[in-house]
């Protein structure tokens, strides 16, 4: 199976097994932490239940994901990243369940039901056609890695202060926003304005 990362993944895995189980890093943490073989199969037996499909599947998807995907050792860059989590609020994902770390509802078809609604002249009705999507961010998951600290002037110094351990102290934090975009026409003409 080939993927080119982020964009392929929704086009072709969305909503998948794997895709599921990705996104859910809840029950990846289960699986990872299950004492022994016999606990392992016992988590893919109910998380099949939960999937409806085979226990089989369940394991061929974690295998799947502990090789690598979505990206499968492609290299990460920002950029890679910044495009990624754009199409992840742009694109709507089926089938989201309230638990997983990204949960994005799109409101864009109400906000143009809301627009035409409103009177012909009115100057919100000009603010809100220039809108062209949003979402509301209900869940997003972030994860702060402690590095160290430093001294003003000073060098790193890690949080085990002897720098010894293979290990940094970390977060898992869950956020909520409200993302939107403007239509690329309004913004040219606005830019030209200013010139």
């Amino acid at each position: 199976m080939q993927c080119l990362g982020y964009p392929t993944r929704i086009q072709d895995t969305q909503g998948t097994i794997v895709d599921r189980l990705y996104l859910s890093s809840q029950n990846l943490q289960k699986i990872d932490q299950s004492r022994n073989e016999l606990s392992r199969r016992g988590l893919f037996r109910s998380l099949a239940a939960e999937f409806r499909c085979s226990p089989e599947e369940v394991e061929e998807a974690w295998k799947d994901i502990q090789n690598g995907y979505p990206l499968y050792g492609e290299k990460i860059t920002p950029g890679i990243l910044l495009e990624s989590e754009y199409k992840a609020l742009i694109d709507e994902l089926p089938g989201v369940f309230e638990d997983e770390d990204f949960v994005a509802i799109h409101h864009t078809d109400a906000w143009r039901s809301l627009e035409n609604d409103l009177p012909m002249s009115s100057n919100i009705r000009s603010v809100a056609r220039s809108v062209n999507h949003i979402v509301a961010v209900t869940r997003l998951k972030e994860i702060q890695v402690f590095k160290g600290f430093r001294r003003v002037g000073g060098t790193l110094v890690p949080p085990d202060i002897i720098g010894k351990s293979d290990w940094l102290p970390a977060i898992e934090l869950y956020g909520e926003g409200v993302f939107f975009t403007l239509k690329e026409d309004m913004l040219q003409r606005w830019e030209k304005m200013l010139n």
